[in-house]
Formats: structure tokens, C-alpha cells, sequence
């Protein structure tokens, strides 16, 4: 973790990368909103900006103050932002440039940081998680106040992400993880993915309902939720030098990053039939 913010352009091949100034503390969240060129981070100085990843002569900066450090961050393709703050999450609509308009405060329990928030790509719902053995479920649609549903957990959850159609919804954490199946008309049900030990990562595949989760057990294991209960639907990588503390997808869905502790950098080049080769870097 650290204040400085690079954005790279892999358009033509060759990286070309800039400095995104502006935060002064840790930066503790980063998400992209795929469609609309979008990413916001989140960080320990209060601030959350928004810069546009398609910008030519620089990302321009939104600001936003809240009165504490903020630890997570989410962003929708359609202007929806979430952002995770002492022991609440407040839900932003975001129209160009324009001063963020607060569209509602998601309380949690006081005294517990609100440590991990997601949005669905259906705008009825988001999730948060804080320190404790549970995560919550909002409805967040329409011109109703905010609606919450809280599931137990084995354990406090660190991470939370929508898959691309809002079908699932996972989150992992030090002893914890849990995979919700959004699509059911009963009470949703927690269930544990098939990784043990410490979780430090995940990141959805494009388009699918799989899922990539790095762990302290420097390996990185790709779980197909769709095949949860039964035998198959899980692929483990090799192991690495260190904890996995960053996991990325490329939008075609074909190649897989790891970044990790002990200067470890590693890609894999997934192909059309699974796992095909891996590269190792590090520094």
C-alpha cells in the first residue's frame, strides 16, 4: 500500500504510463468501471477520486471528503459509487464532473470498520462488510430507503465483488469466505469456496461465473461457483514466492496476473482450453 497512483496505457503494446497525483495517505481501494472508462480509488487521507482512464493529456480528479479514512471503494458503469468509511458506507451518484450527490448512508455496527463494499451491476443491490462474522445484503433500488439483510459468517470478510451480471456475489477474509447465488428467490445462503486458509485476493473472470482467489498459501485456485456442490469446478496454479495480495483479469478473459509479496509478479496465459503456460517476474 502507498499513496502514488500510476495508470498505464496497453493500447499500442508497449505500456505507457503516467503518475495519478493527488492522494496524501495509503490508497486502500481501487475499482474500474469497465464500461465508461472510470476508476475511483479510496484512500486514508478521507478522499475519494475518480479519474478518467481514457484521458489523453492526463486523468482528470474528483474529490470527495468524508471525515475519516475511507478502506474500500466500488464503482457502477452508471454513475452509482460506494464507499466504505469508519463504520459506514455511503452510496454517491456521480453525473460527469459534477459534485458527488449523497443518495444514502448504509449504517453498520459502531465501533466496527466497515471494511470491504460492492455493487452489483443490477442496481438494486450492494453489500458491505465490517469486523465482525457477518456481511450485509442492501437493497438499494428505487426511491426507497435502503433495505438491509445481514448473513452470519465463520469470520470477518476483507473483499466482496459482484460477478459481471450480478448473479453472484463472493467474499473472502483471514479465516472466512463465502459465495451467495443472487439469482434464488429464498433467503440467500452463504457458501465456503473451496480454498483453505488465509484468502488475501480475488477477481471475477470476465463474463463467467468463475472466480480467481489468491491466498497466504501463495497459490491462486480458479472456482467455478456455478459447480460449487459438486466435484470439479476447481483449478489450482502453481505456487509463488509470497502471500497473493492482487489478482486481475484482462477483459478478454484471457490472461490471469498475481501480484505478491516478496517481489512476486506472475501471468498466465489461460487460452481458449484453461491454463496453457505462466510467466514469473520479480524484482
Amino acid at each position: 500500500a502507498g499513496s502514488k497512483l500510476v495508470g498505464c496505457d496497453l493500447g499500442e503494446g508497449v505500456a505507457s504510463c503516467e503518475d495519478l497525483a493527488g492522494h496524501t495517505g495509503q490508497v486502500r481501494g481501487l475499482d474500474l468501471a469497465s464500461a465508461s472508462g472510470w476508476v475511483i480509488s479510496a484512500g486514508e487521507d478521507g478522499t475519494a477520486r475518480l479519474w478518467d482512464a481514457r484521458a489523453t493529456a492526463g486523468a482528470a480528479s474528483l474529490q470527495a471528503h468524508h471525515g475519516a479514512p475511507l478502506r474500500d471503494v466500488a464503482v457502477a458503469d452508471e454513475g452509482r459509487v460506494l464507499t466504505a468509511s469508519g463504520s459506514t458506507a455511503v452510496l454517491w451518484r456521480l453525473s460527469g464532473l459534477l459534485p458527488p450527490e449523497e443518495v444514502a448512508v448504509l449504517p453498520g455496527t459502531e465501533g466496527r470498520l466497515m471494511r470491504a463494499v460492492a455493487l452489483s451491476p443490477n442496481p438494486e443491490w450492494a453489500a458491505t462488510a465490517a469486523d465482525e462474522s457477518s456481511l450485509t445484503l442492501w437493497r438499494v433500488g428505487g426511491d426507497r430507503a435502503p433495505s438491509p439483510t445481514s448473513l452470519a459468517t465463520v469470520g470477518r470478510l476483507t473483499h466482496l465483488d459482484f460477478s459481471y451480471d450480478g448473479a453472484w456475489l463472493a467474499g473472502i477474509g483471514p479465516q472466512a469466505s463465502c459465495a451467495i447465488d443472487m439469482r434464488g428467490s429464498v433467503v440467500p445462503r452463504c457458501q465456503p469456496l473451496p480454498h483453505t486458509g488465509e484468502m488475501t485476493a480475488l477477481s471475477f473472470m470476465p463474463n463467467t461465473h468463475k472466480i480467481a482467489v489468491g491466498g497466504a498459501d501463495r497459490e491462486v485456485v480458479l472456482v467455478d461457483l456455478e459447480e460449487l456442490s459438486g466435484p470439479g469446478g476447481r483449478q489450482t496454479f502453481g505456487s509463488g514466492k509470497g502471500v497473493v495480495r492482487a489478482l486481475a483479469v484482462s477483459p478478454d478473459g484471457r490472461w490471469l496476473a498475481a501480484g505478491g509479496e516478496n517481489a512476486d509478479g506472475r501471468l498466465w496465459n489461460l487460452g481458449a482450453s484453461g491454463l496453457s503456460r505462466g510467466v514469473r517476474s520479480g524484482r
